[in-house]
């Protein structure tokens, strides 16, 4: 927009124009005209447009003239320039008209004319309307790369550099040496067009310009143009074709480094197996991959990989690079040549094409010391070592050349192999001799660890055959070792020999005999011992053979097992032999057989005795009983009880055992002289045995005593006598009291006479049980009463003795009662309960709040610990007071538990009371008392008076009172009225202020009025002293304001050289008020001038003066700044020429031939003395 100077209208007489010296009379030349009546709307028009630019400048301009004659006027451009245009050129009267200025084809410079209206017949000087026209450069928009930035270019942006005809909009950027840059301008407006240079200057030539992108139809692009200096570089923004506009959206980016690969993935060389985290691969190289990415997304990129040996630290370079892939894409590594039995880790990352790189990534989320991957390049195993053969128990070494009597022979040696890790097994294979090895294992042992042994046992070898035998090692990938031959020896000669024996001949003249060994048995009989005698002839086809013979036992029912029960000793070369079988279970009915066995385990077959079915009985075992035996034996009973467990009685046959079939009759008595004289064994003493065992269960004796001893008989066999043992008292069944508790006891206070309880049977007897819990209890009293320290264990005399039982409760009478969970209770005598000992913990207070002013009084209730208030008085109470008040209480005794404690509170607020008993604190203690302020009585200014603040602002601190009753206390809930009382200023709320908790009445905000100086507020309140309040605050100028500042120059006009105008600057601020202490800065136009400034800053009236005198004759205006801020009015002063002291030949005569007129005649104008 144009910048348009206001002011009065002022005449101006311009004494530039020159005349020809003609018939014009010289005291009209000299003498200038009058100052013609007519006025301008502006007193100036300073306008500016972009170079190239098109769009064109209308300023409106208003003509007046006194009166409103109907007077003629006249306009026209004192220098007739093309690019300024007026929409008329004459009229009448008071008009308006617009001046338009066109920047087309204009080059950068600032272009000045003169608009001069002339009034009536043109006698009177013209009034001029200075104008100004600058065509500026193209504006640089500094921008940071990586901006993306959306504008538009229009008829009024400039022209391209070195494109005619189209606008641009052009922008700056900084760049080191060495970068790089990628442009990217779309638009739908227009066909875009993009130029970088490294300079302004169109007549250089631009580093690069686009109208596509890398070939493509489109919006243009530049993609990683190198920069090759540091410095600013600049980004034109135009059109393809001439005149377009519109919006556009401009990218800058410097080239970003591409992303950190991801998917990182280690495969087998067919890119296709995946290898895990730290598994070994088997060939020396494999395939790395990731996935590449980058945020320039026309980046190609190569994965660059740094493998190493977990031993080696990383270098940062790169050991492989793959070939180059698009953004998004997986890019691959092939690694090769790596060291076998290596354990490797690596990283990897992403590499663009101008070199730039990511940061390296790590495979595998283990740690750095970890190997991702091993090479493990297969070897075969080494020939087996430490070969044996062995029979088949693996233990029993078979020498070389030697025989083996079984047809399973086992084979072992050591494996190993170069590859630790490999997993192992041994082969064999074994030929007849004679037979030649073909390299064809036949058997296989499992796989083992690498260095352990292997075994592999091979059955069903032939009978009387000599073999010889090889071995290799098998990994777990069927790599093998070379065969290894055992033995030692030549291949023609045995390396073991399968000879197996003949077995023995059956057993033969099997017979059964008594324990004498000499008695026979028939089959079927019944023997009365538990020992019997096998006898047969052993025999066997191979003289000299020791030979056993096995026997196997069993019970009619259970079938035989093919296990030998019993064995004879060895014999050699055969004949009759026995086996003694002892112990055989009593009353049981048996069958048996026997077998022959040689020295190396060569068995006959089982034969049976007694031509019968195995079913049937070869012989039967009863053994009658001999003696009598106890067993179970009594121990001390209680008289009148039964013995526990029941005493048991057993008839034994003569090797000890258990007579099963007896079940004779068997007595029990007392043994004479035994226990206690008289005394009555009661029960079943007579039964019958069942199985040989005779019991007891119901025995008892009825006298108590000790050392008495039973007497078993049965008839036919010897008597027995039981252990000797005590006859005791009876069970406990209840509890006595044996002593009293005390009859009188105070709460919580120990029993002076502790109780003493016994344990007693049913007829009162102590009993001397030890170890019981005895509890005691209240049987009867006051509820809410408790026993302490109220369990005892009975002693070896079954006494439970208290010695801290304690009754605490309310006053009255109470009953004990002493309980155990198997016996009846005991009751005490009566107990008095009185009050105990004063506590604190149980001792109360009545605090009320208070008052200021007013006596608070408190009663305190000393009790003992359950609470019963005390008979008497005496104790120490003491009350004191902190907080809104500090005070010590006086406490009165009343000799009743109670006692009073009173204080007289001034200060409103929380006071803490704290009761103590003894000096220690009481239940509760400290308490609360809330102390209430009395009636509102004076007021008091609290904050915001005397402050200085802008006018039409609020003061820094609100307004406040304060209300207080007598003691100082503050008063809530009191209206306040404030009142504007001078200053015209206004309070919010205007409404009364009500007191707050504190007493504190503020208002929300004082603000001062338009004017500087003194303001006034008012606070009232009925019927309080100190009201009303006043408050003061001082008014001061705001800011400089531009409109309500002024400039005047006295005189307006002035000659030249000599003359001098004052010019007076008034700083104001929005409301009128004068503005002191600013500094005044002056400026002026034109030339040849002398502006003295302002000696200091604006005084009280916000005025300062300097004075302006130039010795060239034009219009001058005069702007300002105050305190660096420009006013809006300017001042103009009109310079007119001195008087006319000189002529000045403007136009000298050319040369001319005699007679003839001047073919270029002379003009002469008349000047001042400045020319």
């Amino acid at each position: 927009m144009p910048r348009i100077m206001r002011s009065a209208a002022v005449a101006a007489a311009l004494g530039s124009a020159a005349f020809l010296l003609t018939t014009c009379r010289l005291d009209e030349l000299i003498s200038p005209p009058p100052v013609g009546p007519l006025t301008t709307s502006i007193t100036q028009i300073v306008d500016s447009a972009a170079v190239g630019s098109i769009e064109q400048h209308v300023v409106p301009i208003v003509l007046a003239l006194p009166g409103e004659r109907h007077v003629a006027w006249a306009a026209t451009r004192a220098g007739a320039s093309a690019w300024l245009s007026l929409s008329a050129v004459s009229g009448t009267g008071s008009d308006s008209l617009t001046a338009t200025l066109k920047p087309a084809n204009l080059p950068i410079g600032v272009y000045q004319d003169t608009i001069l209206f002339r009034v009536g017949g043109g006698a009177s000087s013209p009034t001029a309307l200075p104008v100004r026209f600058t065509i500026r450069p193209c504006s640089v928009v500094d921008i940071s790369p990586s901006t993306a930035i959306t504008d538009s270019i229009t008829t009024a942006s400039c022209s391209a550099p070195r494109l005619a005809n189209r606008f641009a909009a052009v922008f700056g950027f900084v760049a080191a040496a060495g970068d790089s840059v990628s442009i990217l301008l779309t638009s739908s407006d227009f066909d875009a067009y993009v130029v970088l240079d490294s300079t302004t200057d169109a007549a250089a030539p631009p580093l690069v310009e686009a109208d596509h992108c890398q070939g493509t139809d489109g919006d243009p692009c530049l993609v990683y143009v190198p920069l090759p200096d540091s410095g600013r570089y600049f980004v034109g923004a135009t059109s393809a074709h001439e005149h377009e506009t519109g919006e556009f959206n401009l990218q800058l980016s410097l080239p970003r480094p591409p992303s950190v690969p991801s998917y990182l993935g280690q495969f087998m060389q067919d890119s296709i197996t995946e290898l895990p985290l730290g598994a070994g691969v088997s060939d020396s190289s494999l395939v790395l991959k990731a996935v590449l990415e980058d945020p320039d997304m026309t980046d190609s990129l190569r994965l660059q990989v740094e493998v190493q040996p977990v031993d080696s630290a990383f270098a940062g370079s790169a050991t492989g690079t793959s070939s180059p892939v698009a953004s998004g894409d997986t890019a691959l590594v092939v690694i090769a040549e790596l060291d076998d039995d290596t354990e490797y880790r690596w990283l990897a990352r992403a590499v663009d094409q101008t070199g730039r790189a990511s940061g390296w990534a790590s495979f595998g989320a283990n740690p750095n010391d970890a190997a991702d991957f091993r090479v493990t390049v297969p070897n075969p195993p080494n020939r087996p070592s430490d070969m044996a053969q062995y029979r088949s128990d693996g233990a029993t070494v078979i020498p070389v050349g030697q025989a083996t009597p079984e047809r399973t022979v086992v084979f072992d040696g050591i494996v190993t192999d170069p590859d630790y890790p490999d997993r192992l097994r041994l082969e064999v294979e074994v030929r007849p001799v004679g037979v030649a090895f073909n390299g064809t294992p036949i058997g296989s042992s499992v796989l083992t660890a690498n260095g352990d042994r292997a075994l592999v046992s091979i059955p069903g070898l032939d009978d009387d055959t000599e073999y010889h035998w090889q071995a290799r090692v098998v990994d777990q990938d069927m790599n093998s070792s070379e065969w290894r031959q055992f033995g030692g020896n030549p291949e023609t000669e045995a390396d073991f020999k399968i000879a197996v024996p003949s077995v023995p001949f059956v057993p033969a003249s099997l017979a059964q005999l008594r324990a004498d060994g000499t008695t026979p048995i028939s089959v079927g009989e019944t023997v009365p011992e538990a020992t019997v005698t096998y006898r047969a002839t052993v025999s066997d086809p191979d003289p000299g053979d020791l030979l056993r013979l096995q026997t196997e036992t069993r019970s009619i029912g259970i079938p035989f097992t093919g296990f030998p029960t019993d064995s004879s000793a060895p014999t050699s070369g055969g004949g009759a032999v026995s086996v003694t079988v002892h112990g055989l279970p009593d009353d049981a009915s048996y069958h048996w057989r026997a077998r022959v066995t040689d020295q190396d385990g060569n068995e006959s077959a089982w034969v049976s005795f007694g031509d019968n079915a195995d079913v049937d009985v070869d012989f039967a075992v009863a053994v009658p009983a001999s003696a009598l035996g106890v067993t179970t034996q009594p121990s001390a009973v209680r008289y009148g009880t039964t013995f526990q467990p029941p005493l048991a009685i057993t008839a034994l046959e003569p090797s000890g055992v258990t007579d099963t079939s007896f079940s004779g009759q068997v007595t029990i008595a007392i043994a004479e002289g035994s226990g206690t004289p008289g005394a009555l064994l009661s029960g079943t003493t007579v039964r019958n045995a069942v199985l040989g065992v005779t019991t007891f269960g119901d025995l008892t004796v009825d006298l108590v005593g000790s050392g008495y001893v039973l007497i078993a008989s049965s008839p036919g066999l010897p008597s027995v006598n039981t252990v000797a043992f005590d006859v005791l008292p009876g069970s406990a069944g209840r509890l006595g009291v044996v002593v009293q508790p005390s009859a009188s006891a105070q709460s919580g206070v120990v029993l002076v006479r502790q109780p003493t309880v016994q344990v007693q049977d049913g007829d009162g007897h102590a009993v001397n049980d030890s170890g019981l819990t005895v509890a005691a209890e209240i049987a009867s009293g006051p509820s809410s009463a408790t026993l302490s320290s109220a369990t005892e264990v009975t002693n070896s005399t079954g006494l439970a003795t208290f010695g801290a039982l304690t009754l605490s409760g309310p006053v009255g009478d109470y009953v004990l009662r002493f309980t155990n969970s198997g016996l009846l209770p005991a009751i005490s005598e009566g107990i008095t309960l009185n009050p105990g000992l004063a506590d604190p913990a149980t001792t109360t207070a009545v605090i009320p709040n208070g008052a200021a002013g007013f006596t608070t009084a408190m009663v305190v209730t000393v009790r003992d610990v359950s609470g019963n208030p005390l008979s008497g008085g005496g104790e120490v109470v003491a009350v004191s007071v902190t907080g809104a008040n500090i005070a010590t209480a006086a406490v009165e005794d009343h000799g009743d538990s109670t006692y009073t404690a009173t204080y007289t509170p001034t200060r409103a607020g929380t006071d803490t009371v704290a009761v103590t008993l003894a000096g220690q604190h009481i239940s509760g203690s400290p308490y609360t008392s809330i102390v209430t302020s009395t009636a509102a009585s004076q007021m008091a200014l609290y904050a915001g008076d005397n402050q200085t603040a802008v006018v039409e602002t609020a003061v820094p601190v609100a307004p406040a009172v304060l209300v207080t009753d007598e003691f100082g206390n503050g008063i809530t809930g009191v209206d306040v009225s404030f009142t504007v009382t001078s200053g015209a200023g206004r309070v919010n709320p205007t409404s009364p202020v009500i007191t707050n908790a504190d007493g504190i009445a503020q208002v929300h905000a004082w603000i001062l009025g338009p004017s500087s100086g003194a303001n006034q507020l008012t606070a009232t309140a009925a019927a309080l002293t100190g009201s009303p309040v006043v408050f003061t605050a001082t008014g001061t100028a705001g800011a400089v304001s531009p409109s309500q500042s002024t400039i005047a120059a006295t005189p307006e006009s002035v000659a030249v050289g000599g003359s001098i105008s004052t010019i007076t600057v008034t700083a104001r601020d929005v409301n009128g008020n004068p503005i002191s202490d600013a500094v005044v800065v002056l400026a002026v136009t034109g030339t040849g001038n002398t502006l003295t400034q302002p000696a200091g800053p604006t005084d009280a009236s916000g005025e300062a003066t300097g004075t302006l005198s130039s010795t060239v004759a034009e219009v001058k205006t005069v702007s300002a700044t105050v305190a660096g801020t420009t006013i809006t009015q300017v001042a103009t002063v009109v310079v007119t020429a001195g008087a006319a002291s000189q002529l000045g030949i403007t136009a000298q005569p050319a040369s001319v031939q005699s007679g003839l007129p001047f073919g270029q005649q002379p003009a002469i104008q008349v000047q001042d003395a400045h020319g």
